[in-house]
């Protein structure tokens, strides 16, 4: 009886840290689509493009959602949408010296 507990403790001596590192390597990089296997593609569909501080507390904010571009203003504790764009917005081109 005694030999059996030593060999089911050195199973969980010797498993134990093996499947808490394939667990920690799991959650790292499987599941947060770091490692996705060829043809999977990643199913995020909203996605932060750019925002424009106005002040300490509001910004204007482009957010894309699928194709479609959403322009937002943010407030301290409300979110108003301004416009919907189907497609990328294009801006007039700038043509002073240092524009983007």
């Amino acid at each position: 009886m005694d030999k059996e507990m030593w060999l089911y403790t050195l199973r969980l001596a010797l498993f134990l840290p093996l499947v808490l590192l394939m667990a920690y390597f799991l959650i790292k990089y499987i599941l947060s689509g770091r490692l996705l296997p060829a043809g999977v593609v990643n199913r995020r569909c909203l996605r932060f493009v750019e925002q424009l501080p106005l002040g300490t507390r509001s910004a204007l904010v482009l957010v894309q959602v699928g194709g479609e571009y959403l322009l937002l203003a943010r407030e301290e504790n409300r979110l108003h949408l301004l416009k919907h764009y189907p497609g990328l917005p294009v801006l007039p081109e700038d043509r002073s010296p240092g524009g983007c």
